[in-house]
């Protein structure tokens, strides 16, 4: 794409930036940064100006409470006009709903309140489609670029350290790839929406990152162009729609929470503590794949702390993603898919993968892949009162059985535990094979079940 395209940042350098107080900087940007990337929005974004008329929001209202924070797709956020202490009139932006005359936090007295639907949550609504996604499109140098055209203000490729508060800054839509930050702090979240983060690396403790559509890796070198972080406690992270490759060393992760499907990190004398992982929606057939991956390394790097119960979990959804994606081929093995496309090699390729749906399925149900092993005693149950109602209403059932219930439970019971008391038996010959088929049953069963509740021996 020709330069001229390309809306430029602000030329200054990141060391500067990074000298001004936290509200220097946040007028800085307000000043010199905002109004070009609200200019990019209206350009690139469809109805984005329809949108900010319908719902009353100007430039002014966009720079005031920063353009990320308008194009989350979330139900709606709220612009109160309040009373502090019943004196100091101030202006609050929230997801939060209150009412008004209602107080929250530390005195706050609704006096007014404006609902404003986000641009995503509109455009949903009204186009019933998801809006055009944000992305960093490409990287030229240090430049990196979201939609090939908007270049983020760069913030990185220096190190930060001391007791720098860091979380009232304004930093969506920049650029922190290959910045240090050392033994720094911060009371509240700083959020990294629509950045890039290439190859940040945190060393010491910090806490409250709230990152939305940021890429913490760079795809063209997993390896040493990733989140790295050391020495410390990193607490309260959220991630959302995040593509996150890490390295962790003498790190505690605490209270992360992870909505997405692009994970992926190892470890090294690293606790993983409260976190929660959830894949993203499923919105395209070729997801179910990536979700699988997903929780495959989540289990895999709780398995590297010993954590069984939460591997298991994983392990579990790991194989339910990838039955569901035994059921979209084109997408999911699109190699395979193409290379078996005519004649016998196509039937026989469809075939194999129904054969894999239907036991993935069946594994499921008999024993949740083995990390359910407690469904095999109400399919047991199940299978008990099937062959006794056989043995009950059967013909040529015997005498003891044939049209008693009792009888009938009893005779299966002791036939699909193998006890074989011999008190009662069967003279036909197809229900002396139905018993043969329920002692099989039986014994399969109990195998199954020892097997499952030893799992936690399991190398996943």
């Amino acid at each position: 794409m020709s330069e001229n395209k390309i809306i430029q940042a602000p030329k200054i350098s990141s060391q500067q930036l990074w000298g001004m107080s936290d509200i220097d900087f946040n007028d800085w940007r307000r000043k010199n940064d905002y109004p070009r990337i609200i200019l990019f929005l209206k350009s690139r974004l469809p109805e984005f100006e329809s949108w900010m008329t319908e719902q009353n929001v100007t430039d002014e209202l966009l720079i005031k409470h920063s353009p990320s924070s308008f194009l989350i797709e979330i139900q709606c956020y709220y612009l109160y006009s309040v009373f502090y202490d019943n004196e100091e009139e101030k202006e609050i932006f929230s997801s939060v709903k209150y009412s008004i005359g209602e107080i929250f936090f530390h005195k706050n007295l609704v006096k007014e309140r404006k609902d404003i639907i986000p641009y995503p949550t509109w455009y949903k609504q009204k186009n019933k489609k998801s809006a055009p996604d944000l992305y960093i499109g490409s990287m030229q140098g240090r430049s990196h670029l979201i939609l090939h055209e908007l270049e983020l203000l760069d913030l990185g490729n220096i190190m930060i350290t001391g007791l720098l508060p860091i979380g009232n800054r304004l930093l969506d839509f920049i650029n922190v790839s290959d910045l240090l930050i050392k033994n720094c702090i911060s009371n509240t979240p700083i959020k990294l929406w629509f950045c890039s983060a290439i190859n940040l690396t945190i060393e010491g403790d910090l806490a409250f990152i709230d990152a939305h559509k940021t890429s913490f890796y760079d795809v063209f070198n997993l390896k040493y162009r990733n989140l790295k972080l050391l020495n410390g406690n990193f607490q309260s992270w959220k991630f959302n729609d995040c593509n996150v490759n890490f390295s962790a060393t003498n790190a505690i992760l605490n209270f992360w929470e992870f909505t997405g499907w692009d994970f992926n990190g190892t470890i090294s004398n690293t606790d993983i503590k409260d976190c929660i992982f959830k894949s993203s929606p499923i919105q395209y057939p070729i997801s179910y794949g990536r979700v699988k991956y997903f929780h495959a390394q989540i289990k895999r790097l709780y398995s590297q702390i010993g954590k069984k119960g939460e591997a298991s979990k994983h392990f579990y959804l790991e194989k339910t993603y990838e039955r569901k994606s035994f059921r979209h081929l084109k997408e999911n093995f699109r190699n395979e898919f193409y290379k078996n496309r005519q004649g016998l090699y196509k039937s026989r390729f469809y075939l194999k993968y129904y054969f894999k749906y239907l036991y993935s399925g069946f594994q499921n149900i008999l024993w949740g892949y083995g990390e359910r092993p407690a469904r095999v005693f109400s399919i047991s149950i199940i299978t008990i009162f099937l062959f006794a109602l056989c043995y009950c209403y059967f013909p040529h059932s015997s005498k003891d059985t044939h049209l008693n219930f009792i009888n009938s439970l009893y005779y299966s019971m002791v036939t699909f535990s193998t006890l074989g008391y011999g008190d009662i038996t069967q003279s036909d010959k197809v229900l002396r094979l139905f018993s043969g088929l329920e002692a099989i049953l039986g014994m399969s069963f109990w195998g199954i079940l020892i097997a499952g509740f030893t799992n936690n021996t399991k190398d996943y």
